[in-house]
């Protein structure tokens, strides 16, 4: 049987503190995605001619109205500002968290139902990836509302950047041995040896790397949604070195395309993972994915729809 064997220290050693490579792997994940989305939000006073430099414009803000720019320029949206980026972000950890572990709970039921309790309790489970989008997309889109931040324009300038943070994320996962698959004798199994420590359970058993499997469907994705979602945008209205992130789909279908390839990707590579069914032949995590994606779609059309509707009633 062809074994890719792994053995090196997953921990980084710095004296007396110690940390793992993978955590290290996820932060510049995390920090990558930032970095992505921030030239997809440019600082509206630095975008001159349209906006003159001075005191902030602390109006309210409506996203569905025009807006006139100082030079008379009548503008299609309000473009997206870098200090509402930090209030959505905000807004999207404490979300994420309990849409996480809301969904992990809900997945693996029959570990919680003898004491429900249990899912308040961090040191027992750990936190879905599905739900956490799902909850940092609920409090993120609640919070822009409430600084009347254009949402759709704010999910489709995550999009690639949550591609982008999975895809790393998942890789990262390698470097601590965690989110090892079930047991496999093709010639790309890998098994973790050399003592780790390692995350994941039984780390030395040959197994599909899923984690790989995930990273690497991630990545594939920005190009393809990225082609789904039509030819870039005109005029620009991001920074020109992602001039290649903002297309001209309409608002929102980005994200909900980024979205159902990651949902897509979990229900297929979930074949390969540990958890044990719990519908057929579908552990929950592939369950709530399926629900997620035909909910995504269904929802997005219907606006979609209903937009159009109006539209043509108005004119």
């Amino acid at each position: 049987m062809a074994v890719i064997e792994i053995s090196f220290d997953p921990l980084l050693r710095l004296g007396e503190l110690s940390v793992r490579w993978q955590t290290i792997g996820v932060t510049v994940a995390l920090l990558a995605a930032l970095a992505v989305a921030a030239l997809m939000a440019p600082d509206i006073s630095s975008q001159r001619p349209f906006f003159r430099r001075g005191p902030r414009d602390l109006r309210p803000r409506f996203p569905e109205a025009p807006v006139i720019a100082p030079n008379g320029e009548v503008l299609s949206a309000w473009p997206l500002r870098l200090d509402d980026m930090v209030l959505i972000i905000a807004a999207i950890v404490p979300g994420a968290v309990v849409g996480g572990r809301l969904v992990h709970a809900l997945a693996f039921w029959d570990a919680y139902a003898a004491n429900p309790g249990q899912i308040f309790n961090p040191s027992v489970g750990a936190l879905s990836l599905t739900g956490a989008i799902l909850g940092g997309l609920f409090s993120g889109s609640y919070v822009c509302r409430l600084i009347g931040a254009p949402a759709r324009r704010w999910m489709d300038a995550a999009a690639v950047p949550l591609l982008l943070a999975i895809a790393l994320g998942k890789l990262s996962q390698f470097l601590g041995g965690s989110g090892q698959g079930l047991p496999f004798d093709g010639p790309w199994a890998v098994a973790f040896g050399g003592g780790g420590p390692w995350v994941s359970t039984n780390p030395d058993l040959a197994s599909h790397p899923s984690q790989i499997y995930e990273g690497i469907w991630a990545l594939i994705g920005i190009p393809v949604v990225l082609r789904l979602a039509g030819p870039r945008r005109r005029p620009l209205r991001v920074n020109t070195r992602v001039a290649w992130a903002d297309r001209s789909a309409p608002e929102g279908w980005l994200f909900v395309l980024g979205l159902s390839w990651f949902l897509v990707g979990r229900v297929l590579i979930g074949f390969t993972w540990r958890d044990d069914a719990t519908v057929g032949p579908l552990n929950g995590e592939q369950v709530i994915a399926l629900i997620v994606l035909v909910g995504a779609q269904l929802y997005f059309r219907g606006r979609t729809r209903r937009r159009g509707l109006r539209s043509i009633v108005s004119t």
